[in-house]
């Protein structure tokens, strides 16, 4: 890798993938499923993202 670049960017890419995690009450994640999976999935849509739920 030293062969390719010396040393790491200083910035990614607007290109390079993001993950954001978030923790949410239950009553905060009704509202973004929405009625029917309606909100959820019109985000998905709109953003082009995955979105994963996992109860911890």
């Amino acid at each position: 890798m030293l062969q390719t670049i010396s040393k790491p960017r200083s910035e990614l890419s607007i290109y390079a993938p993001k993950i954001v995690k978030m923790k949410l009450t239950p009553s905060q994640i009704r509202d973004v499923i929405g009625p029917g999976g309606a909100t959820i999935n019109d985000i998905i849509k709109q953003t082009k993202v995955t979105i994963d739920f996992k109860e911890d």
